[in-house]
C-alpha cells in the first residue's frame, strides 16, 4: 500500500487556503449582514410610508361614508 505524503511547503499550502476560504466567508457574512441591516432599515422606512398612508385613505373613507350619511337624509 503506498501512502501519499505531504511535505511542509504543501501542508502550509493546504492551512493557507483554509485560512484564506475562512476569511472570504467572514467577509461575505459581513457583506450579507450590512446588506440586511440596509434592507430592514429600507423595510422600516416604507412601512412607516405605508402607514401613513393607510391613515390618510381612513380619514378619506370616514369622510365618505359621512357624506353618504348625509345625502341620505
Amino acid at each position: 500500500i503506498i501512502h501519499s505524503m505531504q511535505t511542509d511547503s504543501e501542508c502550509e499550502s493546504d492551512v493557507s487556503s483554509i485560512a484564506d476560504s475562512s476569511t472570504t466567508n467572514q467577509n461575505q457574512l459581513v457583506v450579507n449582514r450590512e446588506h440586511l441591516l440596509k434592507r430592514i432599515d429600507s423595510l422600516t422606512q416604507e412601512n412607516r410610508v405605508l402607514k401613513v398612508e393607510l391613515e390618510k385613505y381612513k380619514l378619506r373613507l370616514k369622510a365618505s361614508q359621512q357624506e353618504v350619511k348625509q345625502l341620505k337624509q
